[in-house]
């Protein structure tokens, strides 16, 4: 019996530290938050320390506190593991499946993988996080991840969705905007008059003839997501470097118009990523799988294949 009830307690501890508090925790387990901070206390007067400085303003692990924490992060590892290998006896394919994608690929790409994933397995749950930071797949607790360009980690599962098929950037610009700037020669030459999206501060433009040019912008607005880039465009504000599948609606809606046509962005790839520590449940294998096969058959505008014709 004091095996599971300190088992309990770690795994109170775990969702402590990472919700940054007991309040939280307590509502994201659904428990009272007196009985969490009963289980704080029984764990500090088991091995007698301090596990947490209880200030007002800020939560902070102990030495100590630090370390368990490692050791309930192995127990949880554990049991999801455990989990996750057993489901392989169960033919049904259901539970939870954690995702995490960046903010405008995910949008155009994740709700139309969900829907179809479930029409065929209606039993699965998705938990969806948008974000172009390059969340920690083994802290977040997130089972798949999706990522433009090289994933660069190592603890990580890399499979390549785009290869046979690539992200494609082009350029664009409200029709009021060219009427008051007529197009230069070359694109190089509207430097000082662009909307820029942060990740991409230098454009790395090819010809469809071959040749290669970088653009270095002077940006009239910066912004940190692919949506607003398209907007403030749509504004008339500059000439941006958008992905295909986010200017798309403006350009069918006549807002945006495609400029220098013959010139768009060296294509990057695009990844699906999983922790290599974990194994992954029936239903993650499936989607990853499922995964797989919806971009090798090109089903998403704007991702074109390694070889155009």
């Amino acid at each position: 019996m004091e095996i599971k009830e300190e088992a309990d307690w770690l795994l109170s501890f775990h969702a402590m530290v990472l919700h940054q508090g007991i309040s939280r925790a307590a509502l994201a387990l659904g428990v009272a938050k007196s009985t969490l901070s009963g289980h704080l206390r029984q764990l500090e007067e088991r091995y007698g320390v301090r596990l947490i400085q209880r200030t007002s303003r800020q939560f902070q692990l102990t030495s100590a506190g630090d370390e368990l924490f490692r050791h309930a992060c192995t127990l949880v590892e554990t049991l999801e593991r455990t989990r996750n290998q057993l489901s392989v006896f169960s033919e049904q394919v259901q539970g939870l499946i954690r995702l995490t994608a960046p903010l405008s690929s995910g949008a155009h790409i994740m709700p139309i993988l969900i829907r179809e994933f479930r029409e065929r397995y209606p039993l699965t749950r998705f938990d969806l996080r948008l974000s172009n930071d390059q969340l920690d797949l083994l802290q977040e607790r997130i089972d798949v991840g999706f990522r433009g360009g090289d994933p660069g980690d190592e603890s990580l599962v890399a499979r390549q969705l785009t290869q046979h098929m690539r992200v494609r950037r082009i350029l664009v610009a409200a029709p009021e905007w060219l009427a008051r700037h007529p197009l230069p020669a070359s694109p190089e030459q509207f430097a000082d008059d662009t909307v820029i999206y942060l990740p991409f501060d230098q454009w790395q433009l090819q010809h469809e003839q071959g040749q290669r040019l970088t653009v270095t912008p002077e940006p009239v607005v910066t912004c940190n997501t692919m949506e607003s880039a398209v907007q403030l465009c749509c504004q008339g504000l500059g000439v941006g470097l958008v992905t295909e599948f986010s200017s798309r609606d403006a350009i069918a809606q006549g807002r945006l118009v495609r400029v220098f046509s013959q010139w768009s962005a060296e294509d990057y790839p695009y990844y699906l990523v999983y922790p290599s520590r974990m194994a992954p449940s029936v239903a993650v294998r499936r989607f990853i799988d499922f995964t797989c096969e919806a971009f090798a058959q090109g089903r998403f505008y704007g991702i074109r294949p390694l070889i155009s014709v």
